[in-house]
């Protein structure tokens, strides 16, 4: 039992750890975002407080590695016009699947998708957590009030 105990305690130590963007790292509304034209988009991708927190999560276009998103943080980039799967994966040592998300971008807008999801617990005699995830398109005034208020800026390799 007190075997039990520790590792529970030691686990849950580990996993409240918080990846975090670096501190010189600017916030939404010090970062220049890209203007889109008739050609090409911007599409920013963000991430608030995500379960579980102790992992940075890697985001990728068409199979490609855009950036690492750490939590309270979001990326952005230019993408042209057509379908792009958009995925997010977490480190293996997460234990959690990842999400996709194929969006059909027309040119001279801004995309702003999220991250997002809580982590819950399955109950009976014994409690199992499980975290929950997913990705969605959010609406450019309601996606700029959350980047201002959380999110730092990770440049992207895009």
């Amino acid at each position: 039992m007190k075997i039990k105990s520790i590792f529970f305690i030691a686990a849950s130590l580990f996993l409240t750890a918080c990846a975090t963007a670096p501190e010189q790292a600017t916030r939404y509304s010090e970062t220049d975002i890209g203007l889109p034209d008739s050609k090409q988009s911007v599409f920013v991708i963000y991430r608030q407080l995500v379960s579980p927190v102790a992992y940075s999560v890697k985001a990728s276009v068409n199979g490609q590695p855009v950036s690492t998103l750490p939590n309270n943080a979001f990326t952005w980039f230019y993408l042209e016009e057509g379908s792009h799967d958009i995925a997010i994966s977490w480190p293996m040592l997460a234990l959690m699947p990842g999400e996709r998300y194929e969006v059909d971008v027309k040119p001279g807008n801004y995309y702003f998708l999220e991250f997002s999801g809580e982590m819950m617990v399955a109950g009976g005699l014994t409690l199992t957590p499980y975290s929950v995830s997913d990705l969605s398109v959010v609406n450019k005034d309601d996606a700029v009030q959350v980047l201002k208020n959380c999110c730092q800026f990770v440049p992207s390799s895009r």
